[in-house]
């Protein structure tokens, strides 16, 4: 599964009207845990709801949360693609 692949289904879970949270655990179901986060799910949502619904676009940021944990915000399709990569890369080094 490719990370074009990855954010189509996104698309076509946003337009069955599928929540964030139903969409992440759908794919993490099929495709593996922590292959798409609700809050990468709502990202693209929010860019879908915009209107926007090319699969390309931002830029990734990493904050660090009061908490210390660093979370990563997907402004991209070519960041989430790199990310999503790399955990393929992880699992099947595993």
């Amino acid at each position: 599964m490719n990370k074009k692949q990855i954010l189509a289904i996104l698309l076509y879970e946003f337009k069955k009207g599928r929540t964030e949270a139903e969409t992440a655990f759908n794919i993490n179901n099929v495709f593996g845990a922590d292959t798409v986060t609700e809050e990468v799910a709502k990202t693209w949502f929010d860019k879908f709801r915009d209107g926007d619904e090319t699969l390309d676009g931002f830029n990734v940021v990493k904050q660090k949360e009061k908490t210390g944990v660093t979370v990563e915000v997907y402004e991209s399709p070519l960041d989430l693609e790199k990310a999503l990569a790399n955990i393929s890369q992880q699992q099947q080094s595993s």
